[in-house]
């Protein structure tokens, strides 16, 4: 609006560039979401190796194998399992709705914008066009 006396053309590019200024800083935190995302498996299925490893140490260490005996590394090894797959989907849930509300953000915005820039635009040329009248006026 500080712009309207811009040529459409400027004031469209103007319009654009703040607008990707403003979606650039609503997008900067969902790079974190999605890296939480994919490592949390990750992290999860090291437990799950931690585990199982746990559970093979105790049965090579013991005279006889129970299920006693490997419980506690199976155990650990679905907890962690399990917790590493809870934040993943968290995370990329969140991930999901966060860039699906700046996809919409993005959108509306770009929709008033290009209204706005229109009315603009249509209020330049009348601006422009009572200006020539009133010079031919003063001419006459």
């Amino acid at each position: 609006v500080r712009r309207a006396n811009l040529s459409e053309r400027r004031l469209e590019k103007a319009v654009e560039a703040e607008a990707l200024s403003c979606i650039s800083r609503l997008e900067n935190g969902c790079g974190f979401l999605t890296a939480i995302g994919s490592l949390a498996p990750l992290t999860g299925f090291l437990g799950t190796v931690s585990g199982m490893i746990g559970a093979f140490k105790s049965i090579s260490e013991a005279a006889e194998v129970s299920a006693q005996i490997v419980a506690d590394g199976i155990y650990e090894a679905l907890i962690t399992t399990e917790f590493g797959l809870i934040i993943a989907i968290v995370a990329l849930t969140a991930h999901s709705l966060v860039t699906h509300a700046i996809d919409r953000f993005a959108a509306e915005t770009e929709k008033t914008c290009s209204e706005l820039i229109a009315e603009i635009a249509v209020r330049n040329e009348a601006g422009a066009a009572n200006a020539g009248r009133s010079g031919t006026a003063k001419a006459i």
